[in-house]
């Protein structure tokens, strides 16, 4: 089932959405503003959450509405994290920030020497190479993640487990 981003909001106040989140959702009058929210590190989350519960944003109306927002096209800064969206995207990419997501996606994510990320995933099979530090959150049993790099520092936690640090 499509799930349009009208259904989205309405879904999400369903599930209880904060007042905090709520707030920022009504003051977004563009797409930009709209991603921005969703790669915020809260975000991200929630937007891994919900699709993987079955009733948050399709990939597909991502895939769609938010072409010029995904696959390495925007990056969001906000000052102390940078975050990038991945979204039905097939191939290798080499991590350029602090947060990855990857929402259906069938790829090969370098971690280079030095860097630190945390990548969020639902959906998604992904293969880990490089010689970084990486943590993947997987939502759902939907996500299949593999290491090739016995160089990567690499630690998966499956979302239940995650919850229960949070």
């Amino acid at each position: 089932m499509l799930v349009t981003l009208n259904d989205f909001r309405r879904n999400a106040e369903k599930d209880g959405l904060c007042n905090e989140f709520s707030q920022m959702w009504d003051s977004c009058t563009s797409k930009k503003q709209l991603m921005d929210m969703c790669l915020g590190s809260k975000g991200v989350d929630y937007l891994c959450d919900s699709i993987t519960k079955g009733w948050g944003i399709s990939p597909e109306l991502i895939s769609q509405k938010f072409a010029n927002y995904i696959n390495g096209r925007y990056i969001f800064d906000n000052g102390k994290y940078s975050s990038m969206l991945y979204c039905n995207h097939k191939g290798e990419i080499q991590v350029e920030t602090t947060l990855v997501t990857t929402v259906k996606c069938d790829m090969t994510i370098n971690v280079p020497k030095n860097v630190i990320c945390k990548i969020y995933t639902t959906l998604s099979n992904l293969t880990l190479i490089g010689e970084g530090e990486a943590i993947v959150v997987s939502y759902g049993e939907s996500s299949q993640v593999a290491c090739l790099s016995s160089a990567l520092k690499f630690k998966e936690i499956h979302k239940k487990e995650k919850d229960t640090y949070e």
